[in-house]
């Protein structure tokens, strides 16, 4: 396991998403998936940035990724389709 400074998690996080109005829209995403990982295990998670992809693993599931080049840039997420089901029933 890497253990990264804060200056060096921005410096990649700044290099995956150069733009600020990306890093604004996609950061909080990438974020609130992390809190609700780590609500069910601290150790069942991990975070990687390399070969222009950040990515959050639960488990050994890929479940937030987020593309720095051009074909594929953007955000990709798994959902779960029982839970979407269950909050469009709520509201």
């Amino acid at each position: 396991m890497t253990n990264f400074t804060t200056n060096e998690v921005e410096k990649r996080i700044t290099s995956l998403l150069p733009k600020e109005e990306d890093r604004k829209l996609y950061l909080p995403l990438f974020l609130e998936a992390l809190k609700k990982a780590n609500s069910f295990s601290r150790n069942k998670w991990s975070v990687y940035c390399k070969n222009g992809v950040m990515r959050l693993v639960v488990g050994h599931h890929i479940v937030f990724t987020i593309h720095k080049d051009v074909i594929n840039k953007g955000v990709w997420l798994a959902l779960d389709k029982q839970m979407l089901k269950e909050e469009k029933e709520k509201n």
